[in-house]
């Protein structure tokens, strides 16, 4: 299942294909996931993961490649990514502007030491890629203003522009089965150490009356299941590991809120959040300090702020929600009200403005 930034790019490719830019792409393609084919789309193979970068050894020719067909007059980079540094040695990419959408800091993580140690080296590159850009873009103030990269940027270089989605990408099922509990929750995301799942599974066996459907796979996969099975969750709570968008989708729509639980500022943004509101779900999530979750669901008014990697908080906010039928109608109204702030084609015109500054 593709995370929520392959999903921005999608959209944001396909915003483009109907405008008078003309964009082409270069991506890793996972083994599991195929590449769509399409006129300017490239995957390049990835051969597994290293510190969550993918092995590609194609990916330096597949871009010296494409900018000698292409003959773009703008670079958009994406990061972090440390493909991005081949392009340093790439004399046709150095002789026209960049523009870098940061879409998170590498965060030392307490959960992750060997991140600690791989960062200082990464750094040097990153850095050179930075001076190197000519407008760097966040996606919220709240993130621009907390990180430390960002922070030592010219603020004349420093753009900010939200994401959006595309709301007709999120076709739906009629009906999803849901495990027994008259409260339906739904968490969508890959199950990756910053996500918080775990806290949520805690939450969901303190509330009897509530049943959970998560879907996405990753490496945490294996302990989320054992926890499913120590705490007795089997019936209330069931783990989708191979959904495709259309029942992605359909679980979301069909929930009584969506939470994403998440416990780090590596989740800078939560494009689930966006979805949630195209599709009309109220959420929860947690008021991540420096993080741009908070500013989504305060700016789409459709849902409540648990604090982060706090359990008790967690519970009570999924009580409240559960417990509130006009709460949640008036999410849901919000959500409706205020998604177009979040459609993908009022980032595509943000760009393009971008871009024009440049050529």
């Amino acid at each position: 299942m593709p995370g929520g930034i392959e999903t921005f790019c999608g959209d944001l490719f396909e915003a483009f294909a109907g405008s008078d830019v003309r964009c082409a792409m270069l991506v890793h393609q996972k083994r599991d996931i195929p590449v769509p084919e399409k006129a300017d789309l490239t995957g390049v193979k990835s051969h597994g993961e290293w510190l969550f970068t993918p092995i590609a050894p194609g990916f330096a020719p597949a871009a010296v490649r494409q900018l000698r067909q292409f003959k773009p007059q703008v670079l958009h980079l994406h990061m972090p990514n440390p493909a991005t540094f081949l392009l340093l040695a790439i004399p046709a990419a150095r002789r026209i502007p960049w523009v870098v959408s940061w879409h998170s800091d590498v965060v030392a993580s307490a959960y992750q030491r060997r991140l600690q140690v791989a960062y200082p080296i990464y750094r040097v590159f990153e850095s050179m890629v930075m001076k190197r850009s000519s407008k760097i873009i966040a996606a919220s103030q709240a993130y621009a203003s907390s990180s430390p990269v960002l922070d030592s940027i010219d603020p004349r270089r420093l753009d900010v522009i939200p994401y959006g989605i595309n709301p007709a990408r999120l076709k739906i099922r009629k009906s999803v089965t849901w495990p027994p509990g008259r409260f339906k929750v739904a968490a969508v995301g890959r199950l990756t150490y910053y996500k918080g799942f775990d806290r949520l599974l805690e939450a969901i066996r303190s509330i009897p009356e509530s049943s959970l459907l998560l879907v996405g796979d990753g490496q945490e996969r294996s302990r989320l299941e054992k926890l499913v099975a120590a705490w007795g969750l089997q019936e209330r709570v069931q783990m989708i590991h191979d959904a495709d968008d259309a029942l992605r989708n359909s679980v979301i729509a069909e929930a009584d809120c969506l939470c994403l639980p998440s416990i780090e500022r590596t989740e800078a943004f939560g494009i689930v959040l966006v979805e949630a509101m195209a599709l009309g779900t109220p959420v929860i999530a947690t008021n991540l300090p420096g993080s741009g979750v908070p500013y989504v669901v305060n700016r789409g008014g459709h849902g409540l702020l648990a604090e982060p990697d706090d359990v008790p908080s967690l519970i009570e906010r999924l009580r409240e929600i559960s417990s509130n039928v006009e709460l949640r109608e008036r999410c849901r109204n919000q959500a409706r009200a205020n998604f177009p702030h979040f459609h993908i084609d009022q980032t595509a015109e943000s760009l393009t403005r971008l871009y024009r500054q440049l050529c």
